[in-house]
């Protein structure tokens, strides 16, 4: 055997044992002309309308669907699907008689498709888009069964669950004509769920998200969505806001320390971003007067109470478990 061909047989081993441990979902195969004993239908998501939980469309909040099918803890099938799609949240499987696990993920990720990592029970995101740019993350629904495949074939219906907390800041002064984008550093959370927890699967680095603040948005409010996946039921951010010009100078900053998250749980914080502090300095301790352990809390007898702004909206509150708002 010559050494080009030794190389190539080394690579496409390579390839084969590393192929198992971590799998991009939009490679694998599409439901498309798939027919067999089993179905899968993905009825909705659970969303709370007035207080009253009930199921949703899942349409409105995902544009990708994925169905992995485990067997004695081997991926025996990878299923994806995209809004649009005839098919979409239902698919139809070929499979034997057996015991097997489903793992249902939809979101709405504009980066990069998440990968999968067996070997950690591990769900990786990415923020980064196809053209460069940092907004990927997205609200995340999921759902993670135990199936058992006889002779008879079988239906099952499925509601998928948010596992994502939102950080929400609201601007109640307008934005100055010099401010063209927006930079987001958050830590405390995860950008990797755990598959098996539905929860945040380790302490991950800082998340990094930008968003463009174009001429249109001059001289309104603005309103920013922040998406992790909290390591508990409930957990705490730290974050840092950046405000640069069209030269990519910084015009204007924050922090804000001990953010409360909680999964299905919109924090809100509303307040004076751009009038009278321009640059703020990183507190040294975890307490400042402009990061308090626990911020102001705004009621029903507040006037500040914060009315939602029709710049940079992405989400409608009204599915979502609570809305908690803070005034900073």
């Amino acid at each position: 055997m010559n050494k080009g061909k030794l190389i190539c047989w080394l690579l496409a081993a390579f390839c084969l044992l590393t192929g198992c441990e971590k799998v991009v979902f939009e490679e694998d195969e599409s439901s498309e002309a798939t027919h067999g004993n089993i179905i899968l239908n993905v009825a909705g998501y659970e969303a709370y309308k007035g207080g009253v939980r009930s199921t949703a469309n899942l349409t409105d909040v995902c544009t990708r669907l994925h169905f992995v099918i485990y067997q004695d803890g081997k991926r025996k099938k990878t299923i994806t699907q995209k809004k649009g799609d005839d098919d979409f949240g239902r698919v139809e499987l070929s499979l034997d008689a057996g015991d097997y696990e489903v793992l249902l993920l939809g979101h709405s990720c504009e980066g990069k498709s998440p990968t999968i990592s067996d070997a950690n029970n591990q769900i990786q995101f990415s923020n980064i888009t196809d053209s460069g740019s940092g907004t990927g993350y997205s609200d995340t629904f999921f759902l993670y069964d135990y199936l058992t495949v006889g002779d008879e074939p079988q239906s099952h219906q499925y509601t998928l669950q948010r596992v994502t907390a939102m950080f929400r800041l609201v601007t109640n002064d307008v934005k100055p004509a010099n401010v063209k984008k927006f930079w987001f550093s958050y830590e405390g959370g995860s950008k990797a769920l755990d598959f098996y927890t539905g929860l945040g699967a380790s302490k991950s680095q800082a998340q990094i998200v930008t968003f463009d603040t174009p001429e249109d948005l001059d001289g309104q409010t603005l309103q920013f969505e922040l998406f992790t996946f909290p390591r508990g039921e409930a957990g705490e951010l730290k974050v840092e806001v950046r405000a640069f010009d069209d030269k990519g100078v910084l015009v204007y900053n924050r922090f804000f320390n001990n953010v409360p998250i909680e999964r299905n749980v919109i924090t809100q914080y509303t307040g004076t971003f751009f009038t009278g502090i321009e640059y703020e300095e990183e507190p040294e301790t975890e307490k400042t007067p402009d990061t308090p352990d626990t911020p102001t809390p705004v009621t029903p007898e507040n006037p500040e109470t914060p009315q939602d702004s029709p710049a940079c909206t992405f989400l409608v509150d009204t599915d979502w478990a609570e809305t908690r708002n803070f005034t900073y």
